[in-house]
């Protein structure tokens, strides 16, 4: 499949706002969350509301009783909170230059550029204190590989996030995307309270469209001449996608 953060040869859809990231949430309570077939039961209040964004962003991380993102399964696949030293394994991959056909971004320049970047995730809010960052690399199950990874960035203050992810474009078309998206969404608004998760994908990308579209997300809007890059003009599909019960 094709990315998209972005959403293109996987669901690697772009995201000018929050480049390095995207999906949505917040949440107390404890809830039940189905998709795709994925059960995931929320543990319980995730923390206070303090009065500004950054103060409630910072609240909310130290609140949870243990690191966030946690690892998540599925059947095939492990996701695991990416980590500076993911870089150097995540490097090649990321080096294709067919992933990126339908974002502005391109490959990493060298294995320390990447590790940087990953060290600036690491801390999982923006400076402004108004993001929150969750980013998983996909790992196999059963041996040492990896394909990709996703990402969601939380803005508490507007109760919404953007969802993305990069596989690898040796390893699309394999369903690893709709897999490890579904089961990152599951966990992802099972652990916060989530209203709405949005996703911008250039409308050239299909594959992206198709898993979004699997996923539940509703075409909202279409952005014509939202960017120009690589020589071409960037049309874009917005899409959302309402959890039950906090619409």
């Amino acid at each position: 499949m094709t990315p998209s953060v972005s959403f293109q040869s996987t669901l690697y859809g772009r995201v000018k706002k929050c480049k390095d990231s995207v999906c949505a949430i917040l949440g107390l309570g404890r809830r039940l969350l189905l998709v795709q077939g994925q059960q995931v039961c929320a543990p319980g209040p995730f923390g206070r509301v303090a009065a500004s964004p950054q103060t409630r962003v910072k609240n909310e991380m130290n609140d949870t009783k243990q690191p966030y993102p946690t690892v998540v399964q599925t059947r095939r696949f492990v996701l695991s909170p990416l980590r500076a030293t993911h870089a150097e394994r995540m490097f090649e991959g990321l080096s294709d230059e067919r992933g990126y056909d339908f974002i502005p971004e391109m490959p990493p320049a060298n294995v320390g550029a990447l590790a940087d970047r990953y060290t600036r995730l690491e801390g999982q809010v923006s400076r402004d204190g108004q993001e929150v960052w969750l980013n998983w690399v996909i790992g196999s199950a059963s041996e040492p590989t990896l394909y990709g990874h996703v990402q969601f960035t939380i803005r508490p203050a507007e109760q919404r996030a953007f969802v993305a992810y990069f596989v690898f474009p040796r390893y699309q078309r394999q369903g690893i995307a709709s897999e490890t998206v579904a089961a990152a969404l599951s966990s992802v608004a099972a652990t916060f309270q989530v209203t709405q998760i949005d996703a911008e994908i250039d409308t050239r990308n299909a594959a992206s469209i198709a898993l979004v579209e699997s996923l539940g997300f509703v075409r909202t809007r279409v952005v014509e001449h939202a960017d120009e890059f690589k020589g071409a003009v960037s049309d874009e599909y917005h899409y959302s996608f309402h959890v039950s019960g906090k619409r």
